[in-house]
């Protein structure tokens, strides 16, 4: 079975929540980052955050899966971004060795009116590219050694302090109101098929009702659990509701997007629908050619 995801507009009720749950979520998952780049041994972490933080385990879990995807992604990224360097590097290392094959077949001439020879112009091409060739070696040598780190909120946003009238800011104040929300901004609750509703910690009912649980950090200002009515998905109502009916693993996202507006993601495995032939609906017959293709319908 593939996994699909749909989103849905979270409902007023939750947004409070939600935000605050985002403070918490963001604080422990960058703790939780810095205590894994340190080497430090994930059972260990696990049981002091919960202590420290006020979460659960499934809570706990969460985060964890949340970063170490993150972490993933970000090497995935750094493997992407050498093998394209490297691409480019030999590309360039030919081109230059084509130049240079083309100076030795040149002969020596005087340029006309001022402009420079043939000669002239591809050494100037081989001088240009060698540079190149230079700078992206240099930059892969510093990839390769580089420990790639996760910046959370954005490295963009990040860069914009140093630039506050060109990214819009008019105060550093303004700019780390808008870094401190990036970096609460979402907030993960992962699933189980052995679970209640395919997740402890978020559950939907098939009349669209949700119940999350919250962590004990947020007693102080919400119940044991926060609940809100009539959550409708636009597309893939069909593979919620069986996935629910079925007990599958439901994980769900919470994500504050551009314009404050937070949006629930839900991701459901959807049941692999076997390919049917009805001969009895008709055939069509299709003729592949190098410049035309031809096609027939038949209805038996």
């Amino acid at each position: 079975m593939s996994s699909v995801t749909y989103q849905t507009l979270v409902p007023s009720d939750l947004i409070h929540f939600c935000e605050e749950m985002g403070k918490l979520f963001g604080k422990v998952e960058r703790n939780l980052y810095i205590a894994l780049s340190r080497g430090e041994k994930l059972n260990r972490i696990k049981s002091s955050y919960q202590k420290i933080y006020g979460i659960n385990a499934r809570q706990f879990n969460s985060v964890y899966a949340s970063i170490k995807g993150k972490i993933s992604s970000s090497k995935e990224c750094l493997t992407r971004q050498i093998k394209e360097l490297q691409l480019s590097i030999k590309g360039l290392k030919k081109s230059i060795t084509d130049q240079i094959k083309k100076l030795k077949k040149l002969y020596p001439c005087c340029g006309i009116n001022g402009y420079k020879t043939e000669k002239k112009q591809v050494k100037w091409k081989i001088h240009q590219k060698q540079r190149r060739l230079s700078l992206k070696n240099h930059k892969l040598s510093s990839l390769k050694t580089k420990n790639k780190r996760i910046i959370f909120g954005s490295r963009k946003l990040f860069q914009a302090q140093y630039n506050l009238e060109e990214n819009g800011y008019s105060s550093h104040c303004e700019w780390l109101d808008d870094w401190q929300q990036k970096r609460n901004s979402q907030f993960m609750l992962i699933g189980s098929s052995d679970e209640t509703a395919g997740c402890q910690n978020c559950q939907l009912s098939i009349d669209g009702n949700i119940k999350i649980r919250v962590p004990q950090a947020l007693f102080n200002q919400f119940d044991k659990y926060v609940a809100a009515k009539g959550i409708q998905f636009n597309y893939g109502h069909q593979d919620i509701k069986y996935a629910l009916l079925k007990g599958s693993a439901l994980t769900w996202r919470f994500v504050k997007k551009n314009k404050g507006f937070w949006y629930v993601f839900v991701t459901v495995k959807r049941p692999e629908v076997p390919i049917q032939s009805r001969f009895f609906n008709g055939m069509i017959g299709i003729d592949l050619n190098p410049s035309v293709i031809g096609w027939a319908y038949s209805d038996q």
